[in-house]
């Protein structure tokens, strides 16, 4: 187990089925609060939150459309 850096993750390096392995996890006893980030902007009316950030660049529908499936 290493040291914990300064943005409060630790390096945690150990061996599974004889292959080195490393990790990062977070130490939360190093008191560092984390920077969650947004889902979705808050009061942004149509703010989609993604796992990747992206851009759309056109829709296909517009207000008031029926989709089916």
């Amino acid at each position: 187990v290493g040291e914990t850096s300064a943005d409060g993750i630790k390096n945690i390096q150990f061996e599974l089925n004889g292959q080195p392995r490393s990790v990062h996890v977070n130490d939360k006893s190093a008191g560092v609060t984390e920077n969650k980030r947004l889902k979705a902007l808050k009061g942004v009316t149509g703010s989609i939150g993604a796992a990747m950030p992206g851009v759309v660049l056109e829709t296909k529908v517009k207000k008031g459309d029926t989709v089916k499936k």
